[in-house]
């Protein structure tokens, strides 16, 4: 286990401390019902807004162009993303192709959460 695991472990123990065994239950549910809303947001961002993570896939070059302001993705392709993400009402990509703001996550968290009856 390594320590980042160990941590976790130990806030969760923390957090279960004097609780009865009705209020435990209750916690791993909240808890459990967060993570499934996390994982189903990732999935759900990752398919809606994939331009987000084309840097993932940028060479040592792309990487550096970046860096440096310079985008490694066409202007055309940065303009087509920019018209999709206007109409689902998320802010542009940066002239480098990249995110502005994590707005594009928060609409699908609230779609996830709205979709569970979550507020």
């Amino acid at each position: 286990m390594n320590r980042f695991k160990k941590e976790e472990k130990k806030k969760r123990e923390e957090a279960r401390r004097g609780l009865t065994k009705e209020e435990i239950a209750k916690l791993d549910a909240e808890e459990a019902l967060l993570e499934e809303v996390i994982k189903e947001t990732r999935e759900l961002h990752t398919e809606i807004f994939s331009e987000e993570y084309d840097f993932m896939y940028d060479s040592g070059v792309d990487a550096n162009k970046r860096a440096m302001g310079v985008s490694p993705v066409s202007e055309a392709y940065i303009e087509k993303m920019n018209r999709k993400r206007e109409f689902l009402g998320v802010s542009p990509l940066d002239s480098t192709g990249m995110a502005t703001s994590g707005d594009s996550w928060e609409k699908c968290l609230e779609f996830v959460k709205k979709k569970k009856g979550i507020k």
